[in-house]
């Protein structure tokens, strides 16, 4: 890829990257950063993008959702788990069959 043609793409689809990284993400400083990494993916790795498969709009916006995925991943790996989400009620096995209670 050419210099001009990598600013071209960057002229022509950086902000629906932005965008979509934003929404997905929900703040502006991770979609910015995403948005640089989609770039400096795409000068370095040029080569991956084969337009028989799809435009490069679409190509860029997969590299997005991916980086979006793997940056809430790494946020929210820590997380406390809410304990009162996974109380399940006690099962009397006295009371009847167990396909009775499972069903």
């Amino acid at each position: 890829m050419t210099d001009a043609e990598f600013q071209a793409a960057f002229d022509q689809h950086k902000d629906a990257v932005y965008r979509f990284a934003w929404r997905m993400s929900g703040s502006p400083a991770a979609a910015e950063d995403i948005t640089q990494d989609v770039f400096v993916g795409l000068l370095r790795y040029a080569g991956r993008f084969d337009p028989a498969r799809g435009t490069l709009r679409a190509f860029l916006l997969g590299i997005a959702r991916n980086l979006v995925l793997k940056h809430w991943r790494a946020e929210h790996r820590f997380e406390p788990l809410d304990d009162e989400a996974f109380v399940a009620e006690s099962l009397d096995l006295e009371r009847g069959d167990i396909g009775d209670l499972v069903g």
